[in-house]
């Protein structure tokens, strides 16, 4: 393992490519790319354009039942707070 660098996919620094020089500069020869997406899409799309050929990338969290359910019962305490608030 040659280190582990954080990068987003949207307008926070560092940026994907940024991370993925730095970890080749590092003497990395493979990339992994793990996300924390729910679901395909445009982000997901971009983060695997920008960590370039070869790279590795995982695919979004959503498909997973821990995940969904950890979401459904996140909304739910939201929609509760909420009504609660309101009463």
């Amino acid at each position: 393992w040659a280190g582990v660098e954080p990068a987003f996919a949207s307008s926070a620094d560092p940026d994907v490519p940024t991370a993925v020089a730095r970890l080749r500069a590092g003497g990395a020869r493979r990339v992994a790319v793990a996300s924390w997406f729910l679901a395909p899409g445009f982000l997901p799309d971009r983060v695997t354009r920008l960590a370039g050929e070869g790279a590795i990338i995982a695919p979004p969290l959503g498909p997973d039942p821990e995940v969904a359910e950890l979401v459904l019962h996140r909304y739910e305490a939201a929609l509760t707070a909420d009504l609660a608030a309101s009463a």
